[in-house]
């Protein structure tokens, strides 16, 4: 099953739990962001990164392997 279909559904996650469900560290999230990577919002004084930016970056990840 992709991971994709794994991601509750959420309109938004913190970055400590999208740091979770990519496996990623704290520093290569933020990396992300700035590069555009990653849709971050803030609310308050909390910042909130968005389920279809998250999606959108593992659909955009390359296959390991050969390729057919």
């Amino acid at each position: 099953m992709p991971i994709v279909d794994e991601i509750p559904s959420r309109f938004f996650y913190s970055p400590a739990e999208t740091e979770r469900l990519l496996g990623i560290s704290h520093a290569t999230c933020y990396r992300l962001i700035a590069a555009g990577k990653l849709d971050a919002r803030k609310l308050g004084g909390k910042t909130l990164i968005t389920s279809q930016s998250i999606e959108r970056l593992i659909a955009e990840l390359p296959k390991v392997g050969r390729q057919t």
